[in-house]
């Protein structure tokens, strides 16, 4: 058991093997990054159990990547499905401790302060979030809505105002409308550390919930979304990837995806791995995940995103014969 674990990488490079054998945990920041601030965005932190739960796995590495979780995107799934996380939304770790009181809401603004109740001076981050109403409308158990940091010193207290306008409650629903009913405002530390709450009356429009979410993925978060369900969702048939096959390639394509159809492509691609394998011994070593990262940042871009990230060394004109090469034209590019 280590007593304390420095990452230097990011929380996305922390694993709960590594947390399950510390003590303590702390993040290596640079610059003007306080030590005493929270952690943001600590939702990438050990956030996600695995890929199993990941509604878009089976598109991962596709052209057209279906997002089936639809408006249950990282916590609004795990809140709303019930499912714990080691790490949730909004999670940080201070030197000292904060206090939360007198949750207020006038005039659309929603008012709560914080007070430093620890020993030591720190920033905290208070969040607002809002529950809708529960009636049976496809929606997460709850979003954010508003955020501020604040710096106090022991002791301290400072009031912190949340503005609130129709966008805070509303949907889309041909338009942006917002739904009539009892929303309850959050105000805490984490999604998952709540310190107050309080309900307030909202009027709106009545929007029954459409006919495709009955029973379906959206409803339940039962398993995961079928295709026939994001469909209905997305409100039109899925897209698939385009058939990759010369005469039909466009800077869309990527090197890669068209060396097997073109001996010119297939020359581009080594090329452009002898290169990056410099970097690692002079070795193609597919096994080492920095090689293979770099390799598809390089040779599996489309032409159009590698011309603009050359910085002039690969010309638009030249990715165009390329491309010409490997549908098929011998006059060059059209």
């Amino acid at each position: 058991m280590w007593d304390l674990l420095i990452v230097g990488t990011g929380p996305a490079g922390v694993s709960a093997a590594l947390t399950a054998k510390t003590r303590g945990l702390s993040f290596l920041w640079f610059g003007s990054q306080r030590l005493s601030d929270k952690v943001e965005k600590a939702e990438r932190i050990l956030n996600y159990p695995g890929l199993p739960q990941v509604p878009s796995r089976d598109t991962f590495g596709q052209k057209v990547t279906r997002y089936k979780e639809g408006l249950y995107v990282g916590y609004r799934y795990y809140d709303t499905a019930g499912v714990p996380v080691r790490f949730p939304f909004g999670y940080g770790l201070s030197y000292t401790r904060f206090a939360y009181s007198d949750l207020t809401v006038e005039n659309r603004t929603a008012r709560v302060t914080v007070t430093n109740i620890g020993d030591c001076p720190g920033a905290e981050v208070a969040q607002l979030y809002i529950a809708p109403p529960r009636t049976g409308l496809y929606r997460p158990a709850k979003e954010l809505k508003g955020f501020a940091r604040v710096y106090l010193t022991p002791g301290e207290s400072r009031t912190v105002d949340f503005p609130l306008d129709d966008r805070s409650f509303a949907i889309w629903s041909d338009g942006w409308k917002v739904p009539a009913g009892t929303y309850t405002l959050l105000v805490g530390s984490s999604s998952a550390d709540i310190r107050l709450q309080q309900e307030i009356e909202v009027p709106g429009a009545d929007l029954p919930a459409p006919a495709w979410q009955a029973g379906s993925w959206y409803e339940t978060l039962q398993g995961l979304p079928t295709d026939d369900e994001f469909a209905a969702l997305y409100g039109s048939p899925l897209q698939d990837d385009p058939p990759l096959e010369p005469g039909r390639f466009s800077m869309e394509d990527s090197i890669m995806e068209m060396k097997d159809f073109s001996p010119l492509m297939m020359q581009a691609f080594r090329g452009t791995e002898a290169t990056i394998a410099q970097g690692f011994g002079g070795k193609a070593d597919y096994s080492n995940p920095d090689f293979r990262m770099m390799i598809m940042s390089g040779a599996d871009a489309p032409l159009r995103a590698a011309v603009l990230s050359s910085g002039g060394s690969f010309p638009a004109a030249a990715a165009q014969g390329l491309l010409a090469a490997a549908n098929g034209q011998t006059d060059g590019p059209a």
